[in-house]
């Protein structure tokens, strides 16, 4: 079974790849806090928000398709999250649709925040992508580690990574086995089949952490995760690179505030 890694293009030889990982963290941890905390009505930010990912992932020389691909992935999920946004009370009516009493009113305040929302999630997603994409998945722990993050935290990363790949093995092999004996299905019996099959995988990767949680605990496992020993050193590019960072989103924050008339 061939399987998508996380971190398939982090061997890439990049400006960024070569950064310390715990600046790294520090530095897209920053800017996806700005994007966060950005008003919606700063629309320019998010410009410059999105210049300075745009311009990350250059850097990092990871493929475009790679990150749009990953991206294409979340980015549904967090729009149906925010569908309903723009229906919230309040502002001036731009759409009404529907009978009374269910009559739906879209307002010109609720389509701003869902735009701002769809923005800062597709920005704040990309970003992290675009870190994880450039660094080895062992190093990223190592970062955290060092940043003093709980061990809980570190520990479910961990597990995560190792056994999703088991999981999603595990997964294809049920499809084709189905596949093998059943013919073309459409429709309702299709969703039918899938939903028996998620059903089916979450029974077995419960069943499978049973057996892994007890191997460990038969080799010693106690509740620490070792984490890959390498020695982090910072050197002169690293603090370039963060003081950068935060040179630019201070300078941002700053136009946001007080840059614009009226501020």
């Amino acid at each position: 079974m061939n399987h998508s890694f996380i971190d398939e293009h982090s061997n890439i030889d990049s400006p960024l790849s070569r950064l310390d990982p715990r600046v790294k963290v520090i530095g897209f941890l920053l800017l996806v806090t700005c994007i966060a905390l950005a008003g919606r009505d700063f629309f320019r930010a998010y410009l410059f928000y999105s210049i300075i990912v745009v311009l990350l992932a250059l850097v990092s020389r990871i493929p475009p398709g790679h990150i749009l691909k990953r991206s294409a992935v979340i980015a549904p999920f967090l729009i149906v999250m925010a569908a309903f946004v723009p229906f919230m009370p309040g502002g001036d009516p731009v759409l009404s649709f529907g009978f009374a009493p269910l009559e739906f009113t879209v307002s010109r305040t609720g389509l701003q925040l869902f735009s701002s929302l769809a923005i800062k999630s597709f920005l704040s997603l990309t970003a992290l992508i675009v870190l994880t994409a450039s660094t080895p998945f062992a190093r990223l722990l190592k970062a955290l580690q060092d940043l003093r993050v709980p061990l809980i935290i570190i520990m479910v990363l961990s597990f995560m990574y190792r056994y999703i790949f088991i999981i999603e093995d595990e997964f294809m092999k049920m499809k084709q086995a189905r596949d093998s004996r059943m013919t073309r299905q459409t429709g309702l019996l299709h969703f039918r089949s899938l939903a028996n099959l998620v059903g089916v995988l979450f029974i077995r990767a419960y069943e499978r952490s049973e057996s892994v949680y007890m191997a460990m605990c038969s080799r010693g496992f106690r509740g620490e995760i070792i984490v890959q020993q390498e020695h982090l050193r910072l050197q002169y590019q690293d603090l370039a690179f963060l003081a950068l960072m935060v040179l630019s989103l201070s300078g941002i924050q700053w136009f946001c505030f007080y840059g614009q008339p009226g501020g």
